[in-house]
């Protein structure tokens, strides 16, 4: 189990002993657990994009799965406060007060999930979010949009990305995007954009449309690599890849000491 406080709403379901006499054993309950990091790229939004936050963290062993968020907005402060739950079995291996139930229940399950901000009007926001001991803060910025389409450039659909679980600090690091350009007169650029903002490393894939000729539907996968350059802090990192219509995918990673082994 996690040394972070985990609040627990427990839920029973009603079952009947042999006598007839209805009695109450939990079978499950939902429980918020704590989160080791929310990624928003500190700039980069503008008040036509869909704000996403994204929640880096792990479950505490097999016997949970993952629930909903909570999210609530304080409007006077432009801060957001967002609560991950998780559904607990306690049924089997899962039966015991601190899941004792051998080394698969004691395996931790890392998850990164995406939360919906929606749009935001221009301005400096914050994420509230419990890491455990004390909260953690994120803030990012929301800027006014140039073009009053969702993307101010035509970005191909991202379907996928991969980046290795860990990377070497200072080393050079490469994540593969997977996708599909959805018209015959779309090409993919040559050139794809990186930036990195803080611990996020910001990916715009963009797409050239030739013009002078009939544009037919027609869908075609790509696989491209993508270089992230080196990253000299270690830590945690994501890799958030603008996709069209204001979408993203994303997926988080580690960079560990170079004399780690």
């Amino acid at each position: 189990m996690s040394p972070n406080p985990i609040l627990r709403l427990a839920f029973a379901l009603p079952l009947f002993a042999d006598s007839g006499v209805a009695q109450a054993r939990p079978e499950f309950e939902i429980v918020e657990i704590p989160v080791n990091k929310i990624f928003v790229p500190a700039r980069g939004f503008d008040d036509n994009d869909s704000v996403e936050a994204v929640l880096d963290g792990q479950l505490p062993s097999p016997c949970y799965t993952l629930e909903k968020q909570k999210v609530e907005y304080n409007p006077a402060l432009h801060q957001f406060t967002i609560r991950q739950f998780a559904v607990r079995q306690r049924m089997g291996v899962c039966a015991g007060p601190d899941d004792k139930g051998g080394s698969v229940t004691e395996t931790r399950i890392p998850f990164t999930e995406p939360v919906t901000l929606g749009r935001l009007d221009t301005g400096n926001y914050s994420v509230v979010y419990n890491r455990g001991e004390e909260p953690g803060t994120s803030q990012f910025q929301v800027h006014h949009a140039a073009v009053p389409t969702a993307d101010d450039r035509p970005y191909a659909v991202i379907r996928s990305v991969e980046v290795p679980d860990r990377v070497r600090t200072g080393a050079r690091t490469f994540a593969t995007i997977n996708g599909i350009l959805i018209n015959s007169c779309y090409e993919l650029d040559n050139r794809v954009d990186v930036e990195l903002v803080d611990d996020v490393a910001v990916v715009l894939p963009t797409v050239r449309v030739q013009t002078g000729r009939a544009c037919l539907e027609y869908i075609r996968p790509f696989s491209i690599e993508v270089d992230l350059g080196g990253f000299r802090q270690a830590g945690r990192y994501l890799v958030h890849v603008r996709s069209m219509h204001g979408k993203s995918v994303n997926a988080a990673f580690s960079a560990v000491p170079t004399n780690r082994r």
